[in-house]
């Protein structure tokens, strides 16, 4: 069982039962670790971003306004200077 092709990974013999065998064991291992995996465990049913990455974004975005506010007020005071003289 591979993601890619080759010889090594192909069955020489897919009708000889100790292959089928093989391919079926091969086949219930990956199916057991997936669904094993967590999942499938139920506790994980919302799948939607950590509340730690939206407290990042909310304080990114809280920053930028911030910014873009003092740079108005900046560029006020600027003209306002300006035209004064």
């Amino acid at each position: 069982m591979s993601t890619f092709n080759g010889e090594e990974n192909n069955v020489a013999n897919p009708e000889h039962p100790t292959s089928v065998l093989q391919m079926r064991n091969a086949c219930k291992n990956v199916m057991y670790t997936v669904v094993s995996s967590w999942a499938y465990d139920g506790k994980h049913k919302e799948t939607g971003m950590e509340n730690w990455k939206k407290a990042g974004i909310g304080i990114d975005v809280v920053i930028a306004l911030f910014i873009a506010g003092m740079e108005v007020l900046i560029i006020r005071g600027y003209k306002k200077r300006k035209n004064a003289e």
